[in-house]
């Protein structure tokens, strides 16, 4: 495996817990939070990696990151993401998802709206599930129209209230 291959995972301890980006060629490919502890967030990546040491741009992105925790309002939208394994209509989704402001929300069907496909709310929250990057593309802010929605990141509905309350939304 060259270096270009390897993934590397950087872990951060934060206010939402421990936090881990697993990346490759400096562009994350996965990002996980609200672990207990160090061990429990790496054992949480199921692939091979080698941890990073925070330099330069990887620090910025921790240093960011930790901010949000924080409950700062950040621009997460700096870190650079991989979405090549998605589909052209979740890429759309992810994409638009990630312009959604801090301390705002859209309804699932708004969403859907936003892509051009007004009729797939559904696939727009099957699209969300599969988010590798909560946060930095942020699938907590999109809910649905008759209250908060799912949520598969963290400890999943309380996680999302908890994150949306830390940016000032009540649910």
């Amino acid at each position: 495996m060259n270096d270009q291959d390897r993934i590397l995972v950087s872990s951060f301890s934060t206010d939402l817990g421990w936090m881990g980006l697993a990346l490759r060629d400096g562009v994350v490919q996965q990002l996980k939070f609200g672990f207990d502890s160090e061990v429990h967030l790496l054992r949480s990546f199921e692939l091979d990696f080698d941890l990073a040491k925070p330099k330069g741009q990887l620090r910025k992105w921790q240093s960011v990151l930790k901010r949000y925790a924080a409950g700062r309002k950040e621009d997460l939208t700096i870190i650079d993401v991989d979405l090549k394994s998605y589909s052209p209509f979740q890429t759309k989704v992810l994409k638009n998802c990630r312009k959604i402001g801090y301390g705002k929300t859209l309804t699932y069907g708004q969403l859907a709206e936003k892509v051009g496909s007004p009729n797939a709310a559904r696939a727009v929250g099957t699209a969300m599930k599969s988010n590798r990057y909560p946060l930095i593309i942020p699938c907590h802010r999109v809910v649905a129209s008759s209250g908060i929605g799912g949520y598969s990141a963290g400890d999943g509905i309380q996680i999302k209230r908890d994150l949306l309350a830390l940016e000032g939304v009540r649910y």
